[in-house]
């Protein structure tokens, strides 16, 4: 393909320009190495465009449009974008240290930073994030679109009111509640570094005293729970964490199951209404199977006696190793709850100390079948653990101070007499000087000195 650029005359400018677009026409199709003869309509646009990054690339760069980001550069709704893969769990690895699937960052309502998927459940995801306002590491539960109108909604904002009535230092901090642009809810609380219960138990049972004083805090922190009308409703070894500090503190995380009684209302503005919100549906129990209340799965509601018996449960846990409490109490105590001493045995079996104790006998009022004959109220298992604490010591204290017994007794210490130019100075000091001296080597106390004679008052003649 050829093209006559010879012009006759003087060219204008408008001449001139076409013969400068011809002659780059021609340096392009020589580029192109072809022409629309021989070759077909899809490889002559592509030899051209070839061509043509070639010979003026800066133009053809301007041409294409610049690919920029979206203007909110977070992360779309969870529901519209999959999670990301889960890495193996810790104890398959043999990593204590891992905390989930690590994933890449991302934003999320404009000042979360989504760092690392810590798991999943009923309320959407829960994730480790880096909150870029407060300049600290948060734990954010996202529930995605999908589920902003079913009860698992209600179940969210639940919690977030729950824990914001909530100040013992067990239950974590609330610091916002909030749905973003897109449709989804997010919970944000305080972030909790630690590892859960189930997997400290994987490791064997756990001391009996160390035992006692974490469940003891866990009953503090409920009993206050109770007072305020909040019933956690799904007490598990999931749901109790020991969070890295020394000493290690019990943690109680996911009151996405709790419920309101009338003593919550009663101190909140719906006190006077005939239907207050985020009640609950006492007809959908969620909790889980091993440490849930028998009544519970007979249809029963979740009431304070249905808490003592999870924490119950939680405690047999602790000094058995079981799994699954519920399976093994069931086979203990029976239906009824006439296993009593059976649970005495087992427990006496498991560690020799609890036969001078309380909690042998006393566990099987916490952990009965019938509600109407378990403990009544928190504050009752909370007396029953403190005893058992101290009893515990007090074991433990003997035991350390019958060796030191056997020993032979130390010579007394002479007491010091006070050096005679050295007078007392006080009351105390004679006290003093007076223990360390015999008592017929005393000297008299000196008399006190005389009161100088008070001058006679002036008289006057009239």
């Amino acid at each position: 393909m050829s093209v006559d650029a010879s012009q006759e005359g003087s060219p204008s400018d408008d001449d001139a320009a076409l013969v400068g677009r011809t002659r780059l026409l021609e340096r392009v199709l020589r580029a192109a190495d072809g022409t629309p003869d021989t070759l077909g309509a899809d490889e002559f646009k592509a030899a051209w465009l070839a061509a043509g990054a070639l010979l003026w690339p800066q133009r053809l760069a301007a041409a294409v449009p610049a690919q920029r980001p979206a203007p909110e550069v977070w992360s779309p709704a969870p529901d519209q974008q999959p999670a990301p893969p889960v890495a193996p769990a810790c104890a398959s690895t043999g990593d204590d240290t891992c905390g989930g699937a690590p994933a890449a960052p991302r934003l999320f309502a404009r000042r979360l930073e989504l760092r690392t998927l810590l798991g999943t459940g009923k309320c959407g995801q829960t994730w480790r994030a880096y909150h870029h306002i407060l300049g600290r590491d948060v734990a954010v539960k996202v529930l995605p679109r999908a589920l902003a109108r079913t009860p698992v909604l209600a179940d969210l904002c639940r919690e977030a009111m729950a824990l914001d009535k909530l100040s013992h230092r067990a239950f974590p901090r609330i610091y916002e509640c909030d749905y973003a642009d897109d449709g989804a809810w997010y919970l944000v609380e305080e972030f909790i570094d630690g590892e859960t219960l189930a997997r400290t138990i994987q490791r064997g049972p756990m001391d009996p005293l160390a035992a006692v004083e974490l469940i003891a805090e866990a009953a503090e922190a409920l009993r206050e729970a109770h007072a305020r009308g909040i019933l956690h409703g799904d007490i598990s070894h999931t749901n109790l964490m020991l969070e890295r500090s020394l000493p290690p503190r019990l943690r109680i995380i996911d009151l996405s199951e709790c419920r309101f009684q009338d003593a919550f209302f009663a101190a909140s503005d719906q006190r006077y209404a005939l239907t207050p919100r985020h009640e609950g549906d006492s007809g959908r129990i969620f909790a889980h199977p091993g440490f849930a209340a028998p009544e519970l799965f007979r249809g029963g509601v979740k009431t304070e006696r249905s808490d003592i018996y999870s924490l119950g449960a939680v405690l047999f846990m602790l000094l058995t190793g079981a799994q699954c409490p519920t399976a093994v109490l069931r086979d203990l105590l029976g239906d009824d709850g006439s296993g009593g001493d059976r649970l005495r045995d087992h427990l006496v079996r498991i560690a020799p100390e609890f036969a001078e104790t309380f909690l042998a006998d006393e566990l099987q009022d916490i952990l009965a079948p019938d509600p109407a004959r378990r403990t009544a109220a928190m504050s009752g298992f909370l007396e029953l653990l403190v005893a058992e604490r101290e009893a515990l010591r007090g074991i433990r204290g003997s035991e350390r101070a019958e060796p030191a017994a056997d020993a032979p007794a130390a010579a007394p210490r002479r007491a010091r007499s006070a050096p005679a130019s050295r007078a007392p100075r006080a009351a105390d000091d004679d006290a003093a000087v007076s223990a360390a001296r015999p008592f017929d080597a005393r000297p008299p106390p000196s008399p006190p000195p005389a009161a100088p004679p008070r001058p006679s008052p002036r008289t006057t003649g009239l």
